[in-house]
């Protein structure tokens, strides 16, 4: 393959090969054959070895063999027998013409360049311009290397007012010369077609002088006589091209025939003596019916003695035609009108093909050889009728549009043979091919010649062959026009059939197959989930089975896999690599379902099934097993399995299922598995939790009934002890417990019991029996009742002692009494130390003092805030908790949430947030509000939302309002004005000290520039000063609000360190 065979980026134009007989070898060079890529073309019109290039134009052959063509960068690329760049010409100092470049017998290179030259055309014709640029020819002579050995200026030596009269000298450019050839005469002196002259002007090689000028009737410098050459008066050429010897003497050329009165083009080839000043014309090639080009065309003579024409800007579709001297047409170039194109030049060149043609004279053995060139056929010829010539072509590449009468062979060796005969009738004979010079032809003994009668066109059908082993040729009967291939009945390589390429969703038992090939020992297979099998999954060798069941396949993965046939001569080449992913993994159900004995599913369990390799999600579905495809779940799960029941039914049949998901791959549906649901949970309604002094005789106790509840089990334990003292099953909803220690804490709980088992057990209440005396309420201390601030890492609640209690029962909660957070019984002293809060949370505490004789009584409820952790979002930052006197219109702050695009603000009278008295959205941490009561206590919290979904509430807090009438004293707004506020040098502390009699109460409050609470305290009435530890805080710059009862004030203060 040539080294400038590459894919062209745009499809090449193909041409239509007319009236072809017997057409010298060789592929055509035409330009362009698309924006960004040239080529050749063959015999059958289609464009081979396609280099990339932009801007190819008038594409050359030069002497040498090497070819030019003009490029994009204008400049010219050389290139070799290969299609390799070697070098890039052009002309120094000057603009490179496009026109010509001419490789040199020296190895110099002749290259046209334009000089342009301003002169006062005024003086030399009437109406001239006195500024006109005229366009010089510029011939330079350069090495390879760019060394000049040459120049010659036109100017200097032809006046401008030699150009033709179609020339116009009054314009101000003018190109008068015109030089598009270039070529090297016998005697080494420079010849040049001068279109604008219509001249081919002979100079001198070393002086540059002109040694003699030869034009047609339109030339102003011709020297010689034409002979045999008058077209109705009009002799010799006009604005011709391509002018050039030929090996023996004649000078030959494309005559556009511009200035002729009759507007046609020709090939004409003169006998030129140069002593005599003659120019006798002895041949000439004029179409039927006449083509005629203004400009541009070629002409070139083939080593058969055919012409070659380019017919260069004609507007008819024929691009060129390959005549013979006696006019008869061996093969014409045409263009589509549909995309119609004009090339500069053509040529023909047998670069990249082996083109042989002998003459046959006698019968005898003819090899097409040619030098160290060889088509490897041979024809043996048996009798000759009369003489006649025959070619052979080879090529290396398939022929194009393959199509086959009979089976078609499995493989086709990349090459092609085109025979012609000019006169098959003349001679007996067969051919043979020499298949041991061929090294694509690996098992010769299997190799098969194929035929069809015309090139490019048509089916090829098998011909009927001896092979000689020992010689490893092949020969077939006859010699027929047409063109041949090579082909093998059986394959080498292995096709692969199934599964189909990139295939999805295949079993992991999965079913390769592969078309068989020639082997001897069988087939060898690898999978691999590399594309360079640089590991192998599975590998395995077969007899003659063309089929496998890999067995180590996992859940959708891709695979790569190829196969290759086993030889005594060792392994044959692999197959071409088949790609195939295989199905994602059905899940197996695992729980629940039903195995043996039917068990109900309690409302703690979880759904979980088997994982599916490489799934990124499953899909769980559940339905009633009365109507399973009734889905009343329906849902995308992460992992493998569902961690939170969903809201069933109790007491019911289910059935459920899950499909493992890759992206839009979704396994099959696992098999439907059954449970049954458990009853509900009993809701405990008395006693009371934590309910005291109980009777002791008869303690009833009672829940709520639960739907297909068969039976309830009741269980009772004393306090701190695990045998119950209680253990029954009953039908009803109450049980009567009886003889029950005094002054004792029992807990219990109970479960209902379906047909299929029992649920979850319920929440466990405690009560507590009475006693004969009862001992007094604690008293509260600390922390003390509404206070903020609170420490959740080391909080201490105090009471005081209760006369006669040998231990003291503490609750605290934040929501539900019956259910407090904190419940500790049994605790000997009168305070508690607690670091399990959660921060910025309002809760509420009692205590109560108790002994193993006496009932005790509940303390008063107390409340108290903990203290905001740093960053921590949703807490009301203002108004103060329990805050008097505000606007019945104002604003409120809180401290921002990370979590957190928008606010939602409630205000509510009653604390449960059941109907706000006011709904307000913000996305800062700011909101205005309006249209309150006077005097009357509210209750605030913030709620915040991401996406328009609520991620948490802040605590609740509250504030009285004034009267609309309420004002405040400047003394009392301008006493908050009259803190002292320090920051340490060290950034560890920052403190505020009261000037004057100190407000009642303050709370300070420390945010960060978004306004993220980072820490706060409260000071007491009358303290007059407060202290915030701020060593635990980054440096920067922070808002202190500092809370009074009846005004906020704001400062920025700067912690460095």
């Amino acid at each position: 393959m040539l080294a400038g065979s590459l894919h062209a980026q745009q499809v090449l134009r193909t041409v239509t090969m007319t009236g072809i007989r017997y057409p010298q070898p060789g592929y055509y060079l035409i330009a362009p054959l698309s924006n960004d890529s040239s080529g050749m073309v063959d015999q059958s019109g289609t464009a081979v070895y396609p280099f990339a290039e932009r801007g190819v134009f008038n594409i050359q052959l030069q002497p040498d063999g090497s070819i030019t063509h003009f490029s994009a960068a204008r400049a010219y690329i050389r290139r070799n027998a290969r299609l390799e760049v070697t070098d890039t010409l052009s002309a120094l100092g000057y603009d490179t013409d496009f026109h010509v470049v001419r490789m040199l017998r020296n190895g110099n290179y002749a290259v046209l360049g334009i000089g342009r030259r301003t002169v006062d055309m005024s003086a030399v014709v009437s109406g001239g311009h006195a500024e006109a640029e005229i366009a010089s020819a510029v011939i330079q002579e350069r090495t390879l290397d760019g060394q000049i050995v040459f120049e010659w200026y036109s100017l200097d030596h032809i006046p401008v007012t030699d150009a033709t009269e179609d020339i116009d000298l009054r314009q101000k450019n003018i190109d008068y010369i015109h030089v598009n050839d270039i070529a090297e005469d016998n005697d080494g002196n420079l010849l040049l077609s001068c279109r604008h002259l219509d001249e081919v002007v002979k100079i001198d090689r070393l002086t540059g002088d002109v040694i003699w000028r030869m034009g047609g009737s339109k030339s102003k410098g011709n020297q010689f006589t034409f002979i045999n050459d008058d077209i109705d008066g009009f002799t010799g050429f006009s604005h011709q091209h391509s002018a050039h010897w030929l090996p023996g003497g004649n000078l030959i050329l494309f005559d556009n025939g511009e200035l002729r009165d009759q507007k046609f083009s020709r090939a004409v080839e003169y006998r030129v003596d140069q002593q005599a000043m003659t120019a006798e014309r002895v041949w000439q090639y004029r179409h039927v019916p006449d083509i005629f080009a203004s400009s541009q065309g070629s002409v070139q003579v083939l080593p058969n003695n055919n012409v070659l024409i380019g017919w260069g800007s004609s507007k008819d579709t024929i691009i060129a035609t390959e005549v013979r001297r006696d006019g008869t047409i061996d093969a014409e170039i045409a263009t589509s009108p549909l995309d119609f194109f004009a090339s500069y030049g053509v040529w023909k060149t047998t670069i990249g093909m082996t083109g042989v043609e002998k003459t046959i004279s006698a019968p005898g053995t003819i090899t097409f050889s040619s030098n160290d060139s060889s088509t490897y056929v041979r024809m043996a010829v048996s009798a000759v009728s009369a003489p006649t010539n025959a070619i052979v072509e080879r090529h290396s590449y398939l022929p194009h549009d393959i199509s086959f009468k009979q089976i078609p062979p499995c493989e086709r060796i990349p090459a092609r043979w085109v025979v012609r005969i000019r006169e098959p009738q003349n001679i007996t004979a067969n051919m043979t091919f020499d298949f041991s010079g061929l090294p694509s032809v690996v098992s010769p003994e299997l190799a098969r010649i194929y035929y069809r009668p015309t090139e490019g066109k048509g089916q090829f059908e098998s011909i009927a062959g001896t092979y000689d082993d020992a010689a490893k040729t092949y020969r077939i009967a006859t010699a027929k026009n047409g063109e041949y291939l090579i082909g093998y009945r059986s394959c080498f390589v292995p096709t692969l059939l199934g599964p189909e390429e990139g295939a999805h969703d295949i079993p992991f038992a999965a079913v390769l197959t592969w078309g068989e090939c020639v082997q001897d020992e069988g087939y060898e297979v690898q999978v691999s989930t590399s594309p360079t099998f640089a590991s192998v999954a599975f590998m395995t060798r077969t007899t003659d089975l063309t089929t496998t069941t890999p067995a180590t396949l996992i859940s959708f993965n891709k695979y790569y896999w190829r196969v290759r046939g086993l030889r005594n001569a060792g392994p044959g080449t692999w197959s071409a690599i088949g790609t195939f992913t295989t199905k994602l993994a059905t899940p197996l159900p695992l729980y629940p379902k039903i195995v043996a004995d039917t068990v109900a599913m309690v409302s703690d369990s979880s759904f979980r099934w088997s994982s599916s390799t490489n799934a990124r999600e499953y899909r769980l579905r559940i339905a009633r097993r009365d109507a399973p495809t009734v889905f009343i779940l329906d849902t995308i799960v992460q992992d493998v399995r569902m961690r939170k029941y969903p809201p069933l039914a109790s007491n019911t049949f289910f059935v459920w299922n899950v499909m493992a998901i890759h992206d839009d791959f979704v396994s099959e549906v696992s098999a439907n598995e059954t449970f049954v649901t458990a009853p509900d949970t009993p809701e405990l309604t008395a006693p009371a939790n934590n309910e005291m002094g109980v009777t002791r005789d008869s303690v009833l106790l009672s829940w709520s009934p639960v739907g297909g509840a068969r039976l309830y089990r009741v269980r009772a334990w004393k306090s701190g002890e695990t045998k119950p003292v209680v253990d029954e099953t009953t039908s009803k909803e109450s049980l009567v417990l009886r003889s029950l220690a005094l002054a004792t804490r029992y807990e219990w709980s109970v479960t209902a019991v379906g047909k299929y088992g029992p649920g979850l057990s319920s929440s466990i209440y405690s009560f507590r029996t009475a006693a004969v005396t009862v001992l007094s309420a604690p008293a509260l201390v600390s922390p003390a009742d509404g206070s903020e601030m609170a420490d959740t890492t080391d909080l201490t609640f105090a009471w005081t002692t209760v006369q006669r209690a040998a231990y003291y029962q503490l609750q605290v909660w934040s929501e539900n009494m019956s259910n407090p957070e904190v419940n500790v019984y049994g605790h000997p002293g009168t305070s508690y130390r607690l670091a399990s809060l959660e921060p910025g949370t309002t809760y509420r505490w009692r205590v109560i003092g108790l002994s193993d004789e006496a009932s005790g009584t509940w303390s008063d409820v107390g409340s108290f805030t903990t203290l905001p952790r740093a960053k921590q979002g949703l807490i009301p930052s203002y108004p103060a908790n329990g805050a008097a006197g505000l606007p019945l219109s104002g604003t409120v702050r809180f401290t921002s949430d990370e979590r957190c695009d928008n606010y939602n603000v409630e205000f509510d009278r009653t604390g449960e947030f059941r109907s706000p008295v006011l709904f307000l959205a913000s996305t800062d941490t700011t909101v205005s509000y309006t249209g309150l009561s006077p005097n009357t206590l509210y209750y605030w919290r913030v709620t915040g939302l991401r996406n328009g979904q609520p991620v948490g509430n802040g605590p609740v807090f509250s504030f009285t309002t004034g009267t609309d009438e309420v004002t405040h004293t400047p003394e009392e707004t301008a006493n908050l004005s009259a803190w002292h506020i320090r920051v340490e040098p060290d950034g560890s502390v920052v403190s505020g000290r009261y000037d004057g009699t100190a407000p009642d109460r303050a709370s300070i409050v420390l945010h960060d520039v978004s306004g993220r609470l980072m820490m706060g305290t409260e000071m007491g009435t009358g303290e007059g000063f407060w202290m915030l530890r701020t060593g635990g805080i980054a440096p920067g710059i922070y808002i202190l609000t500092i809370s009074g009862t009846y005004a906020v004030e704001s400062m920025v203060v700067s912690i460095v360190r």
